[in-house]
């Protein structure tokens, strides 16, 4: 099991729900560290969902860059 804290900026929580990592505004909260809307270690996690194919996570960052949202859905968001 995966046990995913968050808050109001809950970029992470969205991801493993719905497949949407969208980057939001942040809400400043009462808990600061968790204040984000850009998990640093989340390409890590992309890499080993993405079989470990480092072409596929460029293209997926780029995108992500670009638009603020990398969408995952079907059998990659059910792994």
């Amino acid at each position: 099991d995966l046990i995913v804290a968050t808050n109001e900026n809950d970029i992470l929580h969205r991801f493993f729900k719905k497949g949407e990592y969208h980057r939001e505004n942040i809400q400043k909260t009462i808990s600061p560290s968790m204040d984000i809307c850009v998990s640093s270690n989340f390409e890590r996690y992309l890499f080993h969902l993405s079989g470990d194919d480092s072409s596929t996570l460029a293209s997926w960052m780029g995108g992500f860059e670009s638009t603020g949202k990398l969408t995952i859905t079907g059998d990659l968001h059910s792994k």
